[in-house]
């Protein structure tokens, strides 16, 4: 993942056939700067699933003077090339201008130096430089999450507290340590309590509370944990313990109910 093809060898023909000098040869020598960019949709770093190729992204190939030798956009495909490239050390970069969303490059910085030189005794034989890298959106903890303003595209992960049924109302609570976090319209998912999950989603706000919406998931872990609930009184879940428990899993004992209504977007509310 995000990690250089191996370099391979074209033949080109950058030599004037009366230049007879290996100086003058290896002047006229170029070579190429090839690859493809994938837009990470789970965010698992790894190619597969549902990822997809990232179109119109500016790519730019910066010499050591800081000057743009050569630059490219991904096509359809996600894929790259430069061409008639002088052989030399250069650096790849993103133009950040073309990427949006709120994405993040990944992997980048692995390939980023490129060197494009002669190889063997043939000087017109020279280096075409394969890369690989991925766009995705930023990973936060879920307590970054909660202090993003709304409308960010993220990624994160925690620990499920609930499972999302085929039917019912989308909603899915999130641990990590002693921070939670409430997800609305989360896409069916094959996750139960306990399991260690990956979260892609959108930041908002409800009910003058931070949550997630239009998520995605997936399960990294089965049972990863054993889920240990919050022991609260009445008078301390009325409130959520000031909202520092909203979404937390939290047990009541001995406690009697008086009445049940239904709650606005689903689910009861209980006297």
């Amino acid at each position: 993942m995000g990690g250089g093809r191996a370099p391979r060898a074209v033949l080109t023909g950058g030599c004037e056939s009366d230049l007879t000098s290996e100086h003058a040869r290896q002047i006229e020598s170029t070579g190429a700067v090839e690859g493809s960019v994938y837009l990470d949709v789970d965010g698992n770093g790894t190619r597969g699933g549902p990822d997809e190729p990232y179109p119109d992204l500016g790519i730019q190939l910066v010499g050591a003077n800081g000057g743009v030798v050569a630059e490219a956009k991904t096509d359809e495909a996600g894929e790259f090339r430069m061409g008639l490239v002088p052989v030399g050390n250069y650096k790849l970069e993103v133009d950040p201008s073309t990427l949006s969303g709120g994405l993040a490059v990944f992997g980048l910085e692995e390939v980023s130096s490129v060197a494009l030189g002669t190889q063997g005794t043939d000087n017109n034989l020279v280096t075409v430089y394969s890369v690989e890298f991925r766009v995705s959106f930023p990973v936060y903890s879920l307590s970054e999450v909660k202090d993003l303003p709304p409308g960010r595209p993220v990624t994160t992960q925690g620990f499920a507290l609930n499972s999302r049924p085929n039917f019912g109302d989308g909603v899915v609570h999130f641990q990590e340590g002693d921070v939670y976090l409430r997800a609305i319209n989360v896409a069916r998912a094959n996750i139960s309590p306990g399991d260690s999950v990956r979260i892609v989603g959108k930041t908002s706000i409800d009910q003058g509370l931070p949550i997630l919406e239009d998520v995605s998931v997936v399960r990294l872990v089965s049972q990863a944990v054993l889920l240990d609930p919050v022991e609260l009184s009445t008078a301390d879940a009325a409130s959520a313990d000031g909202g520092l428990l909203d979404a937390a899993l939290i047990r009541i004992q001995n406690a009697t109910i008086t009445d049940t209504e239904p709650a606005p977007g689903g689910g009861l509310i209980v006297t």
